[in-house]
């Protein structure tokens, strides 16, 4: 924002006809008001919450992937087991979410994640 402002500046003065000062001095305008509000925006404590989460989950999503390939080859695998399995995956994925939304200004929505539980449940039940 300081080169954008000071690059300006100096663009405003070299070009001192109306129509190239006015774009200037607007520009000026944009980066301090910006320089001003961006403590008060919530947009990069959200992207660094989100990019924690993420990197938090990809090792999870790869346990349960290789841990699924597992119970799919494993020709005993019993429903109680699978359950089980996917309630640990569950929770861990909850613990991670839980931890990083907190910080989110805007929440995500908990209807729909406690219905694609339920859905996955149902998806179990029935196939499993």
């Amino acid at each position: 924002m300081a080169v954008i402002g000071s690059g300006s500046l100096a663009s405003w003065t070299v070009w001192n006809d109306p129509i190239s000062s006015n774009i200037w001095a607007s520009i000026i305008v944009f980066t301090q008001v910006v320089t001003v509000i961006s403590p008060y925006l919530t947009w990069t404590t959200d992207a660094k919450a989100i990019s924690d989460a993420i990197e938090q989950l990809n090792p999870i999503f790869h346990d349960m992937e290789a841990t699924w390939v597992q119970v799919i080859m494993s020709s005993d695998s019993e429903e109680e087991e699978v359950r089980k399995l996917f309630s640990e995956f569950t929770k861990r994925i909850n613990l991670v979410l839980d931890q990083n939304w907190t910080s989110i200004s805007v929440k995500p929505n908990r209807g729909r994640r406690t219905k694609a539980i339920e859905d996955s449940k149902l998806y179990l039940k029935k196939y499993m």
